[in-house]
């Protein structure tokens, strides 16, 4: 089965609060784990801290997870299967999704090849929940089709 002949399937995707989440949990874990190696001398893990924060949030930042022009704030999925994501900026990209795209009953997380590789983490508290369940229920369809396995791949 595929998604053919069903209609566009839209999602506003501007309030990814559990991205935030993550995002700040990883700054903390950043922060922190210079600290919890015990060999380090205590000068050293000040500096140590500070790096792992800042390649955190330049990684973050990088991957649209911690705002700018690169969040994406929109996301297309076509019946013929093409992704059109728009960014911050108003720029629309086609993706196509890859084959490290994970679904579960309450949680998606998406990554697409298009013109930068692109991510998304979603849940009830980012998007309506029936949204959510219709775009794991299309993921499912779409990746029980054989032809789907080969193109994802």
């Amino acid at each position: 089965m595929s998604s053919a002949g069903l209609p566009p399937l839209m999602l506003d995707v501007r309030a990814r609060r559990t991205e935030a989440c993550v995002a700040v949990l990883s700054v903390i874990a950043g922060a922190g784990a210079p600290w919890l190696l015990s060999p380090l001398a205590p000068p050293l893990a000040p500096g140590l801290s500070i790096a792992a924060v800042a390649l955190v949030i330049l990684g973050l930042r990088r991957a649209g997870w911690l705002g700018g022009s690169r969040r994406l704030v929109r996301v297309v999925w076509q019946s013929d299967d093409r992704w059109f994501l728009t960014d911050a900026s108003g720029s629309v990209s086609e993706g196509r999704l890859r084959a490290c795209s994970r679904i579960a009953s309450q949680a998606a997380w998406l990554c697409w090849h298009a013109d930068v590789n692109r991510s998304m983490l979603l849940t009830p508290y980012d998007i309506p929940p029936k949204d959510l369940r219709r775009l794991v229920v299309r993921l499912r369809l779409t990746s029980a089709s054989p032809a789907s396995r080969q193109a994802v791949a």
